[in-house]
């Protein structure tokens, strides 16, 4: 059996791809993508904004993303860890976690999502929670 398209891969992650699109969308800017996996949001992100960057701790994922994004300038993706991450000076328009803030520490990873954000920037969580 063939793999679906990205088109209509479809799982709970993907479901909120289109919000989160509809967000980057809105600022046209530069998004940070905390845990991008095989990189297929941050292809989805690459219409609408300036720069997408995915950062994972994953190699194999890492490995995914990179031959999924290779047709794309203006996204870079890397195998980081989101604690350890250091852009410098640069600061996102949007910072998405999809199933991955609960891998994290909560607080320190909010706190300095908050510290990487422009002025206008949004933090956009998909999160996964106990009934």
């Amino acid at each position: 059996m063939a793999a679906p398209s990205d088109r209509n891969y479809w799982n709970h992650n993907t479901a909120y791809h289109p919000w989160l699109v509809g967000i980057a969308a809105e600022h046209r800017g530069d998004v940070l993508d905390v845990g991008c996996g095989d990189g297929l949001l941050a292809q989805r992100l690459a219409p609408v904004s300036r720069s997408v960057t995915g950062i994972d701790p994953d190699p194999a994922a890492i490995g995914r993303a990179a031959n999924r994004v290779a047709p794309h300038r203006h996204i870079t993706v890397s195998r980081q860890d989101f604690q350890d991450y250091q852009p410098g000076a640069h600061r996102f328009d949007l910072i998405t976690f999809v199933a991955s803030l609960h891998h994290m520490d909560l607080r320190a990873s909010l706190v300095k999502a908050r510290d990487l954000l422009t002025p206008t920037g949004e933090i956009a969580v998909v999160g996964i929670s106990a009934n």
